[in-house]
């Protein structure tokens, strides 16, 4: 019996709602790092969102799993990057509707 190869992955979930708000503002229209982890995702329904898969590799030796640190900073970057602007949407809208 032939053991099965280890996989090193890194996936990101991101809510709806952030990834509709990115996915049509402007300002992110050249940002490569967005437009990847956009282009890698799926919708898994309401309650899990989009998720990404960032980096997937067969684990060889440890450059794998040095590689795969690199791609999980890579994309939390970019996550809270998203987030942070959604977040300032939702702060504008929270202040229009109390004024």
């Amino acid at each position: 019996m032939c053991p099965r190869a280890k996989l090193d992955h890194v996936e990101g979930v991101r809510s709806v709602r952030s990834v509709r708000s990115v996915r049509t503002n402007k300002l992110f229209v050249n940002d490569l790092m967005i437009q990847q982890l956009l282009d890698h995702s799926d919708f898994r329904g309401q309650s899990h969102g989009y998720v990404s898969l960032a980096f997937q590799d067969e684990y060889t030796n440890e450059n794998v799993v040095k590689e795969a640190k690199e791609h999980l900073g890579y994309a939390k970057a970019t996550i809270i990057k998203m987030h942070k602007f959604v977040l300032n949407i939702l702060s504008r809208e929270d202040y229009k509707r109390k004024n």
